[in-house]
């Protein structure tokens, strides 16, 4: 089911690194704040939507699946850390996207390198075993990484010249 989810923000990301690339390479550099922003605002309010409804229905989307109560508890709980863990998804994969368009694809890798295997992991190792938090321990972890990266790569994209100016003025 995340896949689906995802699929929309990681669609926008595709048109971000098309549009940034054309725009930059065309040197029409006025367009760029324009675009990214426009695709960081379809980014959010498509997975903000998609976020409250497991905030507000994470009991009701749990039952359509499991009848064991246990199971169906676990799932609820989930959902609800899935709801800030794909808000952060579809910022990093957005900002990825539109660093690629503008050519920058080295240090978005260490990045995620830094973010997901020095943060994301170790952290939700201690939160799963040491901190008995389980399953979403991890996931609130992996959650933790990739609010890293959103935001590592948002002030990159944000920051590279001709963008270095405030995005939203």
């Amino acid at each position: 089911m995340r896949r689906d989810r995802f699929m929309v923000p990681l669609g926008l990301s595709m048109a971000l690194t098309v549009r940034m690339g054309e725009a930059w390479g065309a040197a029409q550099h006025a367009r760029l704040r324009f675009i990214l922003v426009s695709g960081w605002g379809l980014a959010l309010a498509f997975t903000c939507c998609s976020a409250l409804g497991f905030l507000f229905f994470n009991h009701t989307i749990a039952g359509w699946f499991l009848t064991e109560p246990k199971a169906a508890a676990l799932t609820a709980s989930l959902l609800l850390v899935s709801a800030a863990f794909q808000v952060s998804d579809a910022m990093q994969v957005s900002s990825g996207g539109a660093l690629r368009g503008l050519g920058d694809v080295k240090v978005p890798v260490w990045v995620a390198f830094v973010a997901y295997w020095i943060i994301a992991i170790p952290i939700g190792w201690l939160l799963a075993f040491p901190a008995g938090m389980g399953v979403a321990g991890m996931w609130w972890g992996i959650t933790l990484g990739l609010t890293t990266t959103a935001f590592a790569l948002g002030v990159r994209v944000g920051g590279r010249p001709p963008l270095s100016l405030p995005l939203l003025e």
